[in-house]
């Protein structure tokens, strides 16, 4: 099947980690397990088994599958038909979660519990859990781009139905289901892995340095107006990370950092255009124009790159809360067993979230760095 036609078929955008793909090249190379296995669980829902004996599919891990239907949100029969991976493996999506029952007796009595704890079905995926904890998400007052920073970053925006445009597929966009049934129209980006990568790598050259002091010294440092592609396949391995941005920067003709600071500062300002370059291909996509960020996850506790974010886009950035999934999982557990109303929810979502804004400063050359950082992605993928 072509891509592009999977991918109006489901909203996923094909990618090797994909469940559709795993499935399809698991039974391709294994084709006795069609007849062995009775069911498949994701890893959400294996855990929920393993502590109630209950089986069943939550909606918002299912999603991420690329084997739901992206009009209907039920699996996609003919799909999996076509693709040979049993239908009956896979029970009906459940929005919305529901108590799947009490914690099984063996567990309880190991642990030595006096209560039987009731075991909750909240939001399998993780970004659909961040975002119940996000309070300008619950009630957002204008276009609102969600932005989940940590490691890796997903940036994206609430739909009510999935978009399967080619504008969508040409930019590498996907759809993934949200707790109430809704659309989330986004983009899995690298995020801090980079700066995490040469923490490390100095590190193991004996000067360690705290993930604080980078951020110093980036925020001390002047731009020197050279970029790297996050997301190019060179710096998604480990290892090496320092020669592989001076070798990138080499190729595109690009000047070279002279000092530790200005080398971070690159890395966050080439991952803050990221965020712009991204959030522009969505805008296009849903033919909306997005006018505030809620930014969250342990990506906001640096400051350098919550500004710069801010700035590149011009856009105010809400932070908060850094714990988004967690957070949000607590609250799923409130929603789905009746435990508080949708306002005393938005009381407990704003006090854990800390929340503050971040106002885009006047950059005049915003613009200009933009132009030179799609240039030097352009000029690597030329190389």
């Amino acid at each position: 099947m072509p891509a592009a036609q999977l991918f109006q078929t489901t909203g996923v955008y094909p990618q090797q980690i994909n469940s559709n793909l795993q499935l399809f090249s698991d039974l391709r190379r294994y084709p006795e397990y069609s007849g062995l296995v009775a069911q498949v669980l994701l890893m959400p829902d294996f855990m929920n088994y393993l502590f109630s004996g209950i089986a069943e599919t939550e909606y918002t891990i299912a999603s991420t599958t690329g084997l739901l239907n992206a009009e209907k949100w039920q699996w996609d029969i003919p799909l999996m038909t076509k693709l040979g991976i049993p239908t009956p493996w896979f029970g009906k999506p459940v929005v919305g979660g529901r108590v799947l029952g009490p914690i099984l007796p063996a567990i309880r009595e190991e642990m030595g519990l006096t209560s039987p704890l009731q075991v909750v079905m909240g939001p399998g995926h993780d970004t659909a859990a961040g975002l119940l904890a996000v309070p300008l998400m619950r009630h957002p007052d204008k276009p609102t781009a969600f932005l989940s920073s940590g490691t890796w970053s997903i940036m994206g925006i609430p739909t009510k139905a999935p978009i399967t445009n080619d504008t969508a597929f040409a930019n590498g966009l996907t759809n993934e289901g949200a707790f109430d049934g809704s659309n989330l129209l986004l983009k899995n980006l690298t995020g801090l892995w980079i700066i995490q990568e040469l923490q490390r790598e100095w590190s193991l050259k004996g000067d360690s340095i705290s993930f604080e002091r980078m951020t110093s010294e980036a925020d001390h440092a002047t731009s020197i107006h050279a970029y790297i592609d996050t997301g190019a396949d060179v710096f998604a391995q480990p290892g090496g990370m320092s020669e592989k941005i001076h070798d990138y920067l080499i190729s595109t003709l690009q000047p070279l950092p002279k000092t530790r600071g200005e080398l971070i500062r690159l890395v966050l300002e080439s991952i803050a255009y990221s965020y712009r370059d991204t959030l522009e291909k969505i805008e296009e996509a849903a033919g909306v124009r997005v006018e505030q960020i809620a930014m969250f996850g342990g990506g906001i506790q640096n400051r350098v790159l919550v500004q710069l974010t801010a700035d590149v886009t011009g856009l105010p950035v809400i932070t908060g809360p850094i714990e988004g999934s967690a957070t949000g999982n607590l609250v799923a557990q409130l929603q789905v067993q009746n435990m508080a109303t949708d306002d005393e929810v938005q009381e407990i979502v704003t006090a854990l979230s800390d929340a503050k804004q971040c106002l885009p400063t006047a950059e005049k050359e915003v613009d200009t760095a933009y132009r030179l950082y799609k240039s030097a992605i352009a000029s690597h993928q030329l190389s």
